[in-house]
Order: C-alpha cells, then structure tokens, then sequence
C-alpha cells in the first residue's frame, strides 16, 4: 500500500476541482473611447426687423437719428451715401415717368421692373412676335426695338427748396378751394420758369411731410430709348403678382 502525502492530495483535490469547473469568463473589453466633444457654434444671430418708420428725403438721412438708426440695425453702409442724390449710388437711380430704373452700365443701359416696360413689349409686339409673352433679347445694339414715342427717361438734375415761394401768405385765404387754387397756381409758375430757363428738360413741383415742405425737379428728359432684354412672361411675372413689395418673391421681376 503506497502512502500519499497530504500535500499532494491536497494538489490533486485542486487539479480536479479545476478541471471539472466550467471555462472561466474572459473579462469584457475595454470601453471604447468616447469622442471628442463636438464644439458647437454659436447660431447665427438673428437679423433685425425693426422698422424705424416713416419717409425721408436723402439729404436728412445724413441727421444723427437716422445715423444712429443705421447703426442699430447694423448697416454698413455710411448713411452720408444716401444723403447726397447726384453722387453713387443714388446718382444712377432714373424715372420713368411711374417707374423707378436705375442706371448699370456706363453705355446706358437701365434696368426696372418688369412690369414697367409691358407698354414697350406690347408696342414692339407682332401678331408673329409676342414679346409680352415671349420675352426679347437684343444680341446686338442693331436688334434693340424702340419702346415707343411716348417713352421717356428722366435723369434728376437739380433740386430747389420753394416752400417759402408757395406757402408765403396762404394764412391768409381762409377759403379751403381758393388756398388750393393759389397753391395750384404757384406751382405752375415755378414750373414753367424752370422750363423756360433750361431746354430738355421737364420740371415738377412735389410736396412733402403733408404740404410742410415743397421742392423743385429738374429732370432731363431722355426720349430715344429702346429695348434690350425681357424675360419671359412666365419668369417676369411669375405667379400673377406684379406687386413688388411682398416677400417672401420668387419672380425674375426686371
């Protein structure tokens, strides 16, 4: 009978206890690594829809409250550009007459509203040829239409302060017609004095701030003027609304 040391039963009590036992666990993975926090931009801030209110003449826009105006709502612009009516940009803006155009080419080429040369699309048109409809487009100086003898262009020459020249004395006519009637009367004066003195051009007298202010304008009258480009009426006056103060628009209205 051999003799066992209890150490090595004690050893092989281990070895079977650890070979009858199930396959130990592997440990569990490391954690991934989180990301990189993501830095997030400020949002653009948000523009600024303040409406000062109200209707200027350029030469005010130059006054410290609507400097400081401009500053609020965070024009870049100097307000003394707007101030000054025969230098850039406000030098290129034209009349037509119902229209506002502005010049943007030193060749003269003057862009507006679509819906401000229908009358010259309509004059140039042919039952062939619906430049109302179809649009135009000039390739060449030759292929440009005259938009009509009655078409015009005004360019701003001169500005004259006559309040005092219509409102002197009308204090003193106490009947509403009659004070009209004077004023009526003073404006064509002025008119027809500017026109006299000057050829080529035409004159008006408008009145500002509810007949507080009156002013004189002397425009060269331009009257050879044609057609360039139009786009097609589909595009020019897309959706059927002319009206060019609505937004959000999605019509090429030029």
């Amino acid at each position: 009978m051999r003799r066992v040391s209890s150490t090595a039963f004690v050893c092989s009590w281990i070895a079977t206890l650890g070979a009858c036992s199930p396959a130990a666990t592997p440990p569990p993975p490391p954690s991934p690594t989180p990301p990189e926090p993501v830095v997030q931009e400020p949002p653009p801030s948000a523009p600024k829809f303040e409406n000062p209110g109200g209707m200027w003449l350029p030469g005010q826009l130059s006054e410290p409250m609507h400097q400081q105006a401009f500053q609020r709502l965070g024009v870049k612009l100097d307000p003394q550009q707007l101030s000054k009516p025969f230098e850039p940009p406000l030098g290129a803006v034209v009349y037509l007459g119902g229209c506002s155009a502005s010049f943007v080419s030193p060749d003269g080429l003057i862009i507006t509203n679509h819906h401000c040369v229908t009358g010259a699309l309509q004059y140039s048109s042919t039952p062939k040829d619906d430049l109302v409809n179809n649009g135009f487009l000039a390739k060449t100086r030759k292929e440009e239409r005259s938009n009509g003898p009655a078409a015009r262009v005004y360019i701003t020459q001169r500005y004259e302060d006559v309040t005092d020249k219509v409102r002197a004395g009308l204090e003193k006519i106490a009947d509403p017609a009659k004070r009209y009637q004077e004023i009526e009367s003073r404006e064509k004066a002025l008119i027809k004095a500017c026109e006299d003195k000057t050829p080529n051009v035409r004159c008006q007298v408008s009145d500002f701030f509810g007949g507080s202010r009156y002013q004189l304008i002397e425009r060269l009258e331009l009257r050879d003027i044609r057609l360039v480009y139009a786009p097609h009426r589909g595009i020019g006056n897309f959706g059927g609304e002319i009206d060019n103060w609505r937004w959000p628009r999605h019509t090429g209205d030029y």
